[in-house]
């Protein structure tokens, strides 16, 4: 069985440990939206069926943990208390969870999370070639919303009529656009938050 060849890549899509721009610097956070998705983009078109889920999957992960660290008062040391491996929000699901509980991302976009993170845990675990054609995952695929926002329309219009594979990822990057938007929200929520002294 092939193994995903994620390793290298995952790392070439920004995964090092960075402190990301205060969310109230929208021209940096677009620039390097950009930037990350255009490598992810790229990064996936080579990858098997299965790479390309991990990656994306990887991908959506830690940018939820940026939308956290952005909105959390601004101590590094609580932040890694609660976003570590191992911490009450060091895992996919709680962090998307966290992150729609503070209203940082929609319904929407959270339920999309959702069918993405039950296909990476299904394809990380079998024993066979993972295939994004297998009926049950087309059938997965189809619920995912097209477009997520109207900023996504673009990356989204025609993946009603692609083949499983390209909707998939069609749709991821609806997903992620819809993410990156999440780190552009009003001023009254822009600016991180001091912790107040006792």
């Amino acid at each position: 069985m092939k193994s995903p060849k994620t390793s290298n890549k995952h790392k070439e899509t920004g995964k090092a440990k960075q402190t990301p721009p205060r969310i109230s610097d929208k021209d940096a956070l677009k620039e390097m939206a950009s930037r990350d998705l255009g490598i992810l983009q790229k990064s996936v078109e080579a990858e098997t069926d299965r790479g390309c889920v991990l990656v994306i999957a990887a991908y959506i992960d830690e940018e939820l943990e940026k939308i956290l660290r952005a909105f959390f008062v601004d101590d590094v040391k609580i932040a890694d208390e609660l976003l570590g491996t191992d911490k009450p929000l060091g895992t996919f699901s709680s962090r998307s969870k966290a992150c729609f509980a503070l209203g940082l991302i929609t319904r929407e976009t959270y339920n999309a999370i959702g069918l993405l993170r039950k296909t990476r845990n299904e394809f990380a675990h079998l024993k066979e070639e993972a295939s994004l054609a297998s009926p049950p995952i087309v059938n997965r695929i189809k619920e995912l919303p097209l477009p997520l926002n109207a900023e996504a329309a673009k990356s989204a219009k025609s993946a009603k009529s692609e083949a499983p594979r390209d909707r998939f990822i069609s749709c991821m990057i609806a997903l992620i656009v819809s993410i990156h938007l999440s780190l552009l929200i009003d001023k009254q929520r822009v600016e991180r938050r001091l912790p107040t002294s006792k």
